[in-house]
């Protein structure tokens, strides 16, 4: 069965900080709000942001892949 990606076509614009691209394995388990919400409490490493996503989703019990990447703007 193939899954149709959730895809979001939008403006940039300079308060934006991040793109982020993640598997179901996370927005699954993660509401885009809460995403939003944990992005302020880091500036520019997103390698630390990567993790602390894929943290919360296997603590909530994600059973699916899961795979992060934030691009910072």
């Amino acid at each position: 069965m193939a899954y149709i990606a959730k895809q979001i076509k939008t403006l940039l614009n300079d308060n934006d900080k991040y793109i982020i691209l993640a598997t179901d394995g996370i927005w699954d388990t993660l509401e885009e709000s809460e995403v939003f919400d944990l992005s302020k409490n880091y500036d520019s490493n997103t390698k630390e942001f990567c993790n602390t996503l894929i943290y919360k989703a296997m603590k909530k019990g994600s059973k699916d892949n899961i795979s992060c990447f934030v691009i910072n703007l």
